[in-house]
């Protein structure tokens, strides 16, 4: 301290103010025997009563947010007294990108906490918007990790109804028709106490039985016809002698099952579509694929010359005549 107080004489102190920019905020805080920085800020140089006097303290400007960038962090300090100054002096604009400091996203002590009470004022003001600009980015981080964070959390919460209502409807006995309609009967009429009551309940639970057992037969006759077809579909597939005997036109007005035949046998597309839709992708399929029309499964169904007149007797008076007779194009086989 002896060695430090013998080198802090006014004009050393007084050259390194002119050479630093540094001035004391509050030179009246320490005594003589005092000369260290104050605790509470470390860009404050006090120093003992000896030191000459000086201006009237100035207050700094505080850091603005990062978008405001230097400009509004340059202090605007007035020359100190006893310096030789040829031109008047104009503070110098601070780029916070000349300072190559690096931050990372994840808060380090060192980052934040640094001691800079041995730099000058303009590395300091530097440091510190570096600071600022390091928080800025982990906040706006955080931000983001936050949002995705909500987000994720609702998708969860969504997962989780749809797990839970499953397995309520699991482990929920489920009620028939019959048992819905019983229990609204009881709702309504008490606990059928009454003959009348408990007969027209008895009624209707019989024809909703009847109802039931009559919708299950007509599933079960239609799943049995749905496999007969399947399976003459797949017989007549795999018969390479089938032919398919009647004109192209004539599917026009065919029925379902007939266009569905002929669809099949082509690989395309006709369960839950209309018959006009069906038969319109036949078409354009061998449109598309003029080769089929020649295959000896399909060939009958462009054939545009009729077959030859035959000559037909005809019984008379006197003698036989022979009348030409048409013989009609071939037909769609009827549907039982």
């Amino acid at each position: 301290m002896e060695a430090r107080k013998a080198g802090l004489h006014p004009n050393a102190i007084q050259d390194a103010c002119c050479r630093s920019g540094q001035f004391p905020l509050d030179p009246n805080i320490f005594g003589e025997e005092d000369y260290a920085p104050s605790t509470v800020s470390s860009i404050s140089v006090h120093l003992p009563p000896s030191f000459p006097l000086l201006p009237a303290p100035v207050a700094l400007v505080a850091p603005a947010p990062p978008e405001s960038r230097a400009e509004n962090l340059q202090p605007d300090l007035p020359p100190a007294e006893g310096c030789a100054t040829t031109a008047e002096w104009v503070p110098e604009v601070i780029n916070s990108t000349e300072a190559g400091l690096s931050h990372h996203k994840q808060p380090a002590r060192g980052d934040y906490i640094q001691d800079r009470r041995e730099l000058p004022l303009k590395q300091q003001v530097r440091g510190f918007q570096d600071d600022i600009e390091a928080v800025w980015e982990l906040a706006s981080g955080l931000w983001d990790q936050l949002g995705r964070t909500n987000a994720h959390t609702a998708l969860l919460q969504a997962e989780n109804g749809e797990l839970r209502r499953q397995i309520q409807a699991q482990t929920k006995p489920r009620r028939t028709q019959d048992e819905a309609t019983a229990a609204s009967q009881v709702q309504k009429h008490g606990f059928l106490t009454n003959p009348e009551y408990e007969a027209a309940f008895q009624a209707r639970l019989a024809e909703l039985h009847e109802k039931r057992a009559a919708d299950e037969r007509k599933a079960t006759e239609k799943e049995s016809r749905t496999r007969e077809i399947e399976g003459r579909r797949s017989r007549m597939i795999a018969d390479p002698n089938h032919t398919f005997t009647a004109a192209l036109q004539s599917y026009k007005t065919a029925n379902l099952e007939q266009l569905g035949d002929l669809a099949a046998s082509l690989a395309l597309p006709f369960l839950g579509l209309k018959k006009a839709d069906i038969f319109n992708n036949i078409t354009k399929h061998f449109d598309a694929h003029p080769e089929l029309k020649i295959h000896p499964r399909f060939s009958s169904l462009f054939r545009i010359s009729r077959p030859p007149r035959q000559e037909v007797p005809v019984a008379g008076s006197s003698h036989v005549n022979l009348a030409p007779a048409m013989v009609a194009e071939y037909a769609l086989p009827p549907q039982l």
